[in-house]
């Protein structure tokens, strides 16, 4: 008797509140499913929006790095150009 008990479609057998325990387990069941699809689909948005973070930063540091080049650059040549105006 337990086993049939289990399947959600069986409680109708056992009348009123039968069919009343079996729409509840029904409704808990398609609510699971519910939270369940939402949390994926949450989960892939908050993933879709780490990568888009991630190649932000990285082309953040792209620029950066060649920022810094230009500017070592800039420095390396003033250094150059004072240290020949001083020999002379």
């Amino acid at each position: 008797m337990i086993e049939t008990i289990a399947l959600p479609l069986e409680f109708s057998r056992f009348g009123l509140i039968g069919s009343i325990v079996g729409a509840l387990f029904l409704q808990i069941g398609w609510f699971l499913r519910a939270i369940t699809k939402k949390d994926k689909a949450h989960q892939d948005f908050i993933q879709q929006i780490l990568k888009e973070d991630r190649e932000e930063r990285q082309e953040d540091r792209r620029e950066h790095r060649q920022t810094t080049n230009r500017l070592s650059d800039a420095i390396t040549d003033l250094t150059i150009e004072l240290r020949g105006k001083h020999e002379r």
